[in-house]
């Protein structure tokens, strides 16, 4: 069975390997001259990446915190590295049932100045932190567009693009 939100993610992690996959690792570390390396295309890619793993790993003790994300660098400096962290995240996703996406979890993320720890904990499901991830992941995917259109990398024109966007876009078309 097909769920919409699990493909969703599916698709953005597909684009994001298919870009992956024409970069060398030279380019893919690059932060550009006048910027600091965490400009760079791969802290993004570590970064959206570090998500779904916290997202993936937390989601069956019922307690997602995103806070203690493990930020591998090796998935920043790598290219195959980041491929083979997509492709395990991907099987991971792919193996979800609709009882898992329905599953309510409690969530922690971007702690306040001050806040309490106790009182940092949301209520949220799993489906609406795969909408998160998917929202995340294209914002991301927008800079990393940026970044690689700036290296002469090609890079599809609805990467880094909401789908929501491009479906404006395709009725302005039509209009």
């Amino acid at each position: 069975m097909s769920l919409p939100v699990v493909e969703q993610n599916l698709h953005f992690l597909r684009q994001g390997a298919d870009l992956l996959r024409r970069l060398d690792d030279e380019t893919y570390q690059d932060p550009g001259s006048d910027r600091p390396r965490a400009a760079g295309m791969g802290p993004h890619f570590r970064h959206c990446l570090d998500f779904y793993r916290c997202s993936l790993r937390d989601r069956t003790t019922g307690r997602i915190d995103y806070d203690s994300r493990q930020r591998q660098t090796k998935i920043e400096t790598s290219v195959l590295t980041a491929l083979a962290t997509i492709e395990g995240l991907m099987a991971d996703l792919a193996a979800l049932s609709q009882e898992d996406v329905e599953r309510e979890v409690l969530v922690h993320h971007d702690e306040l100045p001050g806040e309490e720890p106790v009182t940092s904990w949301h209520r949220s499901t799993v489906t609406r932190e795969l909408r998160f991830l998917a929202s995340h992941t294209v914002h991301h995917y927008a800079l990393i567009a940026h970044l690689a259109r700036d290296r002469g990398v090609d890079v599809a024109p609805e990467f880094g693009v909401a789908p929501a966007t491009l479906d404006y876009w395709a009725s302005q078309e039509t209009s």
